[in-house]
């Protein structure tokens, strides 16, 4: 019971990691994009 209770909150834990550093991604690449766009807009 203890090792099946430690499976399943290991499961958890990944599936959090996973969509946190999905997020995080997400994020940033939208924020590069921004940047990459300002300093066109700058340059242009």
């Amino acid at each position: 019971m203890r090792k099946h209770e430690r499976e399943i909150f290991t499961k958890i834990f990944i599936h959090k990691v996973i969509n946190l550093s999905r997020k995080l991604l997400v994020t940033s690449t939208i924020f590069y994009h921004m940047l990459n766009n300002h300093h066109f807009l700058t340059y242009s």
